[in-house]
């Protein structure tokens, strides 16, 4: 009977271990979801600050692409306006060019036309001593020839 009863105490013994270790199985089994539980809510924690992260960097970007779009519009609009200030610069400066050389023709025409009156001018001043010269001359011979008639009758 006492080895009956050994018998009893040691299987009662071994079913609070028996039972212990279950529990402590349970518990460590437990430990494990909840550890794997925490790594996977971890995991998606660390996606969603990486999403949020790449939308801030996507954001940062698209504004820095956007300041670069707007600054390289911004000089070509300036390099337009400046290639149109040039352009207007240059067309003054030939066009009072164009005017000079203009003026410079218009005087070069004006002062041959006035060489030309003047020597129209020494042409009939000319021709006026030649013909009052060859006028006396014809006067003298006609009172010559009128001498002679009236000589000779």
């Amino acid at each position: 009977e006492a080895k009956d009863m050994k018998l009893k105490i040691r299987r009662a013994l071994n079913k609070m271990m028996m039972r212990q270790l279950a529990q402590t199985f349970e518990q460590w089994g437990d430990s494990v979801q909840e550890a794997k539980d925490a790594a996977a809510e971890e995991e998606r924690k660390a996606k969603v600050m990486a999403r949020i992260a790449g939308r801030i960097m996507n954001r940062t970007l698209s504004g820095a692409f956007d300041r670069w779009a707007e600054m390289t519009e911004e000089a070509k609009d300036m390099k337009l306006k400046i290639r149109r200030a040039l352009n207007k610069m240059m067309m003054r400066q030939l066009a009072q060019t164009f005017e000079q050389w203009g003026d410079s023709v218009q005087e070069a025409k004006d002062a041959a036309a006035e060489e030309e009156r003047k020597a129209k001018v020494m042409a009939r001043i000319a021709g006026r001593i030649m013909n009052r010269t060859l006028s006396g001359a014809f006067d003298r011979w006609a009172e010559m020839t009128e001498e002679a008639k009236d000589m000779k009758l």
